[in-house]
């Protein structure tokens, strides 16, 4: 079995990689230098290594393979981590939990009501410009 690791790692150093796996692993490392390593991100959201694998709809090994490794994740990991941290930060109330429940009857309740929060405030300040806008209207005709 040593022999077989020792053949395939001799292998994939020599793979000469295509230019689109190179622009792959320098957005991964600009992903990297934003959001930091997996690690940092999951010490962030404050969840287990299992609830991270569960999160990112993959194996419990394949976070620990690729923690062992070095952060290791394939590029789309990385993206993934991008885009939902950043929705985080857009809909502050959407924690892990969300995507990590299994009804999803309650998942589509919790999401509207987060919507509808988001919402409200923005709805009160169109009503109130409108109520405005036509006292302006009223005033110069």
């Amino acid at each position: 079995m040593d022999d077989l690791d020792e053949i395939q790692s001799t292998f994939d150093k020599k793979r000469v990689k295509t230019s689109i796996r190179l622009n792959y692993e320098a957005q991964v490392e600009v992903i990297k230098k934003q959001v930091g390593s997996l690690e940092d991100i999951r010490d962030r959201l404050q969840l287990s290594q299992r609830k991270m694998a569960q999160l990112l709809l993959v194996d419990p090994s394949a976070w620990s393979r690729w923690i062992a490794d070095g952060d290791s994740a394939p590029p789309h990991i990385y993206r993934a981590l991008q885009w939902y941290l950043a929705l985080i930060e857009k809909i502050p109330g959407l924690s892990p939990a969300y995507f990590l429940q299994k009804d999803t009857q309650a998942l589509k309740k919790e999401f509207i009501q987060i919507a509808k929060n988001e919402i409200s405030p923005v709805t009160k300040t169109i009503e109130e410009l409108s109520h405005k806008a036509n006292k302006i209207v009223e005033f110069s005709s």
